[in-house]
């Protein structure tokens, strides 16, 4: 298994155990989990901001790129964060995609990745469609976050090159 995949799964069951983020009567944090694993894996730009907020600043950022459920899969295959999210009125949704193998839905007749999902349901190792109802999410990759690049230290790296 790849080291970075390891520190994802690692972030993603911490966050989960720590139950700090379990819902409290109709009030729910899935922003709070989601931030908090980010963090966890060294990106911090989700302060103060709820999952429509999320979603808005990945789909206008240059950080994150929209992808599809097979490229959410892979990416997380292999360390990248990936977020599904889905906007809604008065407020979204998002998750964390865990590595693992995919499972299938009949919901979307399809395999799709699966998920942290923390909200209304507390969960861990289920599949996106349990999360957001009959909608299937978006998903978005963090590109280029140094936690995920390839080849050791990447400050290092550049160093050696100079």
């Amino acid at each position: 298994m790849y080291p970075k995949v390891t520190k994802l799964i690692d972030a993603i069951d911490d966050v989960f155990t720590s139950k700090a983020w379990e819902p409290q009567g109709q009030i729910t944090f899935c922003n709070l989990a989601v931030k908090d694993v980010c963090q966890r894996l060294g990106y911090s730009r989700f302060d103060n901001m709820l999952a429509n907020d999320m979603v808005n600043y990945m789909e206008y950022s240059d950080e994150w790129k929209e992808v599809t459920a097979d490229i959410a899969y892979m990416a997380a295959s292999v360390g990248y964060i990936v977020l599904a999210a889905l906007k809604s009125s008065p407020h979204g949704h998002i998750v964390v995609i865990r590595p693992g193998e995919k499972v299938h839905t009949k919901k979307w007749n399809k395999k799709v990745p699966k998920c942290m999902n923390i909200g209304k349901s507390y969960q861990l190792n289920i599949g996106v469609n349990w999360a957001f109802g009959g909608e299937e999410p978006k998903y978005y990759v963090l590109l280029n976050l140094p936690v995920i690049s390839v080849g050791g230290d990447s400050e290092k790296d550049s160093e050696k090159d100079s």
